[in-house]
């Protein structure tokens, strides 16, 4: 589950996992036609795109962050054998 914040001085949405400094994606409002641009920073599945809405957005940056850490869990379970 991610947690979001707005700058209230920019109007980018940063969102966050576990760490409350450190986030893990961002959005921001575009224009009416385009809606969203979006960024995801998680490691080793970051990546970009528009979207038509907000929650749209924090649902891509979510199946990433998800991806993200399947792929560490899995390289570590790889490692460890």
């Amino acid at each position: 589950m991610l947690s979001k914040k707005r700058c209230r001085h920019t109007g980018v949405v940063n969102f966050f996992a576990d760490d409350p400094h450190l986030p893990v994606g961002s959005a921001i409002k575009v224009g009416r036609r385009v809606g969203y641009h979006w960024r995801c920073y998680a490691d080793p599945c970051n990546g970009a795109g528009a979207a038509p809405s907000l929650k749209s957005a924090e649902r891509e940056i979510a199946h990433l962050c998800r991806k993200a850490t399947r792929s560490r869990r899995l390289r570590r379970a790889a490692l460890a054998h």
